[in-house]
């Protein structure tokens, strides 16, 4: 059983505007809904590799859950998930590395 201490690793990529993604780029700090099996949470990205990010750039960063507790047991070591904002689907990823 994995612990969740609100931190993540994560391979990820921004959908393309022309797809449904955001219009502009996001940048450390930015905070969007991470969606799971049938679960979401907000996260905060904590860490780009990279000063900022565009639509449909794919990217690696360091996220944190903003209430972890919630999601301590549901989160797995290779999980797919959805970056969304509101019902909008604006990318997906994988969890790379969980920070117990």
């Amino acid at each position: 059983m994995n612990s969740v201490q609100g931190h993540l690793e994560v391979q990820a990529h921004l959908l393309p505007t022309e797809f449904g993604g955001r219009m502009t780029p996001i940048s450390s700090g930015f905070r969007v809904q991470f969606y799971y099996d049938t679960s979401e949470g907000d996260v905060e990205l904590v860490s780009l590799n990279q000063d900022s990010v565009k639509p449909g750039e794919n990217f690696n960063a360091s996220l944190k859950f903003i209430f972890p507790a919630n999601h301590c047991v549901m989160i797995k070591l290779g999980m797919i998930f959805l970056l969304r904002e509101g019902h909008k689907v604006i990318g997906y990823g994988q969890v790379t590395k969980i920070i117990a």
